[in-house]
């Protein structure tokens, strides 16, 4: 029996930037003729305009030439297992029940994550699964004791967000993502960065971006990997770390005003989002290798300056909301190279000074962008428009799409 293509497995909820209360990509492609009557006229037109936003004109077309080969492959798959049962059955009975069991409609596929956490981490009291993320002792011991503890709990309930997403999608399996919830693990590391402080306006600039401190991190994290303490669920060639600017937009936005945000647009949003940092375990990418699909456009950025050595960011922000269906099976099945996954995100650095929240802060008093640290101005192939600074997923983003439909 044949397999759906590479091109149709590609695609995810990120396809559009709204979905129609109880839709998704996937019943979108495998929509009956029930399920296309009782969508309404304007719910309909919101949906196509959150393909366009999400994809732009050229990528619509091809999504919906995508999905007409799978609904085709499908009708095929269909139509071949009929004609067996038909032969091998002999009772009218056995036709009438094989008819009423095509009627049925198959459960919904399982999300990306759920798949890959069935692999590393699932069965009868699965191991841990998630991220390990660091946090400097001195800014642990600068937070009230509530926030602290707001803190760590605002993260989780920010990335469960999928989870609990999934766990009231009809059809899914609810005690198999239960337990995926209840094994679910964002394990903190307190780690003194009292090294990289040096008194004195001197020592300020020495301890600029964090590099020391990021570094001590990776060294620690590496300790871990090799040591062989991690379940597999949370060794990952990432990890999770806080900077001022990360934990204040975490407390600035309840896990409520989080999940009203995502159900309206879950991915791409300016404004105020709540992130952490994301840090490589190594400083390296490795060898890439080359893809004839990509290859043409690398060209045209390595004339402009970027290109495939510049793609790979060892710290970059990822929103909060997005490291359990973005992050974690990306990295976890290893299913590209870091360099591309972080292609569509500028760098960051730990030690930022200012937040941007809002688009009047981040155009600040003389017009220009306010954000310190980001590594912007060194960044070839990013608009000042904001939503480069955050990682949401590694498909193009919707503004790079329309640069594609232009040339």
């Amino acid at each position: 029996m044949s397999k759906p293509s590479s091109l149709f497995t590609s695609y995810t909820d990120a396809a559009s930037t709204y979905w129609p209360p109880g839709w998704n990509f996937q019943r979108y492609a495998h929509a009956t003729p029930a399920d296309n009557a009782s969508l309404s006229d304007e719910e309909r037109a919101k949906m196509q305009a959150g393909f366009r936003e999400a994809l732009g004109e050229d990528g619509v077309m091809e999504m919906a030439r995508v999905v007409w080969q799978e609904q085709l492959r499908l009708m095929k798959v269909e139509k071949e297992s009929s004609s067996a049962a038909t032969a091998s059955s002999s009772s009218s009975a056995q036709k009438q029940q094989q008819q009423q069991q095509h009627q049925k409609r198959p459960p919904p596929p399982s999300p990306d994550w759920l798949k890959t956490w069935r692999k590393r981490a699932g069965g009868d009291g699965g191991e841990a699964w998630g991220f390990v993320a660091f946090c400097t002792s001195s800014a642990v011991a600068a937070m009230p004791k509530s926030d602290v503890a707001k803190f760590h709990t605002r993260v989780r309930e920010m990335a469960e967000i999928p989870i609990q997403k999934a766990l009231e999608e009809e059809g899914q399996p609810a005690d198999e993502i239960a337990e995926a919830r209840r094994s679910f693990e964002i394990r903190w590391v307190e780690m003194d960065g009292d090294d990289e402080d040096v008194k004195g306006e001197e020592g300020k600039k020495e301890a600029g971006t964090g590099e020391d401190w990021v570094e001590k991190a990776r060294a620690s994290y590496r300790a871990m990997r090799e040591s062989g303490v991690l379940p597999s669920g949370l060794d990952l060639p990432v990890f999770l770390c806080t900077s001022p600017a990360a934990v204040a937009s975490v407390l600035r936005t309840s896990p409520a005003e989080a999940k009203e945000a995502h159900d309206g647009k879950p991915r791409w949003r300016s404004g105020d989002v709540p992130f952490l940092l994301v840090a490589t375990a190594e400083t390296e990418q490795g060898i890439v290798e080359d893809d004839d699909d990509e290859k043409e456009e690398e060209e045209e950025e390595t004339k402009a300056g970027g290109g495939e050595r510049s793609w790979f960011k060892p710290v970059f922000k990822a929103a909060a909301e997005v490291l359990v269906d973005e992050l974690w099976w990306i990295v976890a099945e290893q299913m590209m190279s870091l360099g591309q996954m972080t292609r569509f995100v500028r760098g960051a650095t730990v030690a930022e000074e200012h937040v941007t929240t809002t688009e009047e802060e981040r155009q600040g008093e003389g017009g220009e962008a306010a954000d310190v640290g980001s590594g912007r101005a060194e960044e070839p192939g990013h608009d000042d428009d904001g939503l480069d600074d955050i990682w949401w997923t590694v498909h193009m983003p919707p503004r790079q799409m329309r640069k594609r439909r232009r040339v």
